[in-house]
């Protein structure tokens, strides 16, 4: 691809060029993926091999051996749950460290430091079940800076025409990393165990930091190996903010935690947060104890809602981001449109859940409705943060997450609470049934005050 020869003039490119492609965003993609990689390995291959219902089901299906530990329901949600203590706890901070240092260190950084408490979760769930949940909170903190020091990552990195389209390309990693650990776990427990989930997901996470700290830079002017021409046509897009970090601003706190807009993004996010972190901890199971599956058929399907969401967030980011540089709708409109479909399109699909019963297709086409529409989002509002306020963008989304992950906290009590010791049709349809209301009051929000 040939550059203008005028370095000081901007480059008109189809895309974001292939410069930052290459430098930039397999790299951030990896480091995504890495991150549910680690988090997945314990929604799925933690909470099957260290709760009673998870561990016990595997190996009773396989039948060669007891469950290792007796923990009720009540203790499985405490388990789960306990990540995102640490996880709420570190968001601001992350996002206040981001802005101040970089992203790539705080990113990285809780990568590496997370992977090594996950090499550890073996050890300490047979030392004892309060050093499984101190982990747990340990690990939720080391990642609770990733996503805030990523959206101040964004900032540096994408111009505004191209935002939406490549922050898809790197959220949707999240999904490819919950497809690789959901469909990579029952085969790895009955390959060498369960402890062996641990040590792959958590040993990948230690080897990927360090191509993380020679390929990835903070800014486009910090990278030595971007083109001049490259260079230009990024800080071109983004020179006005770029321009503005230049001097000393003060955190404007009181008019973020004022702000209508803002407060209408974090009901959009806890909706869709909800939906996410139950059906990530409870699909593996509503496979096995409602649909019957063995434990290598759980892990392969409770895989596939998730590649169709990684497909559905590349889809729908590049259609907003189409729809909007061809002048078709303006961007407000695009946010509701498209938080529209991931709310109501998530919302009817889960309801339906409580229809089918155990249709065993119906039912696994119905999830994949739901994460390929909840994948819409990220052609809304899920950067809104970079719009709003771009030079603050890592302390608002640490903000934004630290409120909507409340919903990762209540999720798997209330889902437990539910369940209980009574794992049948009619109960898990109640617990499907919580999610399209939180869903379609969520969609309100965001059509009125967006």
């Amino acid at each position: 691809m040939k550059y203008t020869a005028d370095p000081t003039a901007a480059p008109t490119l189809p895309t974001c060029s292939w410069v930052v492609w290459r430098a930039k965003t397999p790299n951030t993609v990896e480091g995504r993926l890495e991150h549910k990689d680690v988090s997945v390995n314990m929604l799925f291959g933690g909470c099957n091999a260290l709760t009673s219902v998870y561990l016990e089901d595997w190996i009773n299906q396989l039948d060669f051996q007891e469950g290792e530990f007796e923990w009720n329901d009540v203790t499985q949600g405490q388990i789960l749950a306990s990540y995102y203590y640490g996880y709420i706890m570190t968001q601001i901070l992350g996002g206040y460290l981001a802005g101040r240092f970089g992203g790539k260190h705080v990113l990285g950084g809780g990568i590496f430091a997370a992977g090594i408490v996950t090499l550890l979760f073996p050890i300490l769930s047979r030392l004892h079940v309060y050093a499984l949940i101190a982990a747990r909170i340990m690990q939720g903190a080391f990642q609770g800076v990733m996503l805030p020091a990523m959206h101040s990552m964004f900032g540096q990195w994408f111009p505004p025409n191209e935002q939406t389209s490549f922050s898809g390309i790197i959220f949707s990693a999240m999904h490819l990393g919950t497809v690789t650990a959901m469909g990579l776990s029952g085969y790895l427990v009955s390959w060498g165990g369960w402890d062996l989930v641990f040590y792959v997901f958590g040993g990948s996470a230690i080897v990927f930091f360090f191509p993380w700290l020679y390929l990835v830079y903070n800014s486009p002017q910090a990278h030595p190996r971007i083109s001049l021409q490259e260079k230009t046509y990024i800080l071109s897009g983004l020179r006005k903010d770029l321009e503005k970090k230049k001097s000393k601003v003060l955190v404007p706190w009181c008019r973020m935690l004022t702000s209508v807009p803002v407060w209408a993004g974090i009901y959009m996010n806890f909706g869709l947060t909800w939906v996410l972190y139950t059906l990530l901890a409870q699909l593996p199971t509503y496979t096995k104890n409602i649909l019957h599956f063995d434990i290598k058929q759980s892990g392969v399907l409770s895989a596939i809602p998730y590649l169709f969401a990684w497909a559905g967030s590349l889809f729908w980011s590049f259609i907003s981001q189409l729809l909007r540089k061809k002048n078709i709708m303006s961007q407000i409109t695009a946010y509701k449109l498209f938080n529209g479909i991931a709310s109501l399109g998530s919302a009817l699909s889960l309801y339906l859940v409580t229809v089918f019963g155990c249709n065993t297709t119906a039912i696994m086409i119905l999830f994949v409705l739901t994460m390929t529409s909840s994948g819409a989002f990220l052609g809304g509002s899920a950067i809104n943060h970079i719009d709003l306020a771009n030079n603050f963008a890592g302390t608002l989304s640490g903000i934004t997450f630290t409120i909507t992950n409340f919903a990762g906290f209540f999720s798997p009590l209330v889902t437990s609470a539910i369940i209980s010791e009574r794992a049948n049709v009619k109960i898990y349809k109640e617990g499907c049934a919580q999610r399209p209301l939180v869903e379609v009051t969520d969609e309100r929000s965001s059509v009125f005050t967006a």
